[in-house]
């Protein structure tokens, strides 16, 4: 069996950059009583910017996003990537989806409101924080359609990915990216584990 994937939530008020590096371990602690694993006191990388933080050594995968007044960070035993939006107007969407989407993409946005705008962009954030990328050039070469249309994975750097959309609250969206099978997902409130 696939081993889970977990989703903490936690208002952004409440995460003080200070204490994001505890929390995290507390957040990698749960996770590890969930899949039946030893994660306390796990030590973190120092990371560069735009560098994907991690733990060091054979630890859990793990992504933080952001929105709103909304915190999410996935946990993962393989590499996960996740993307949060809050829902709102958003008048430039057809010149972002020209400057940043697949043609296939695009096409398929023709004529809809701004939600299926939200459901390309977490899908496609969270296939590059996956990958580790971030936005770049390859950024508009895939298509996450596959995926929303007909459940499929998408191909990026020559490897299958699947994405499960979420909604944690209610006018936010959120897309998870990891590698098939999708696993089990559980989203948790955040407090301390």
């Amino acid at each position: 069996m696939t081993a889970p994937a977990a989703v903490y939530r936690l208002p952004l008020a409440a995460d003080a950059p200070t204490e994001r590096r505890r929390r995290l371990q507390a957040w990698a602690a749960d996770y590890g009583r969930l899949c039946g694993r030893d994660f306390t006191a796990l030590p973190l990388a120092e990371s560069k910017p735009g560098q994907k933080p991690r733990f060091l050594g054979d630890t859990p995968c793990f992504s933080l996003s952001h929105s709103g007044d909304l915190l999410l960070c996935a946990f993962s035993l393989t590499p996960v990537g996740l993307d949060l939006e809050k829902l709102r107007p958003l008048p430039q969407a057809p010149a972002l989806a020209r400057r940043f989407f697949h043609p296939q993409e695009r096409e398929w946005l023709a004529g809809k409101d701004a939600l299926f705008f939200f459901l390309v962009w977490t899908a496609k954030e969270a296939a590059v924080k996956w990958s580790g990328q971030g936005i770049n050039q390859n950024f508009p070469r895939f298509s996450v359609i596959p995926a929303f249309c007909r459940n499929q994975p998408i191909r990026l750097e020559g490897q299958d990915l699947a994405l499960q959309w979420l909604t944690p609250e209610p006018g936010y969206i959120a897309c998870l990216a990891t590698t098939p099978p999708r696993p089990p997902l559980r989203l948790k409130n955040g407090g301390d584990g």
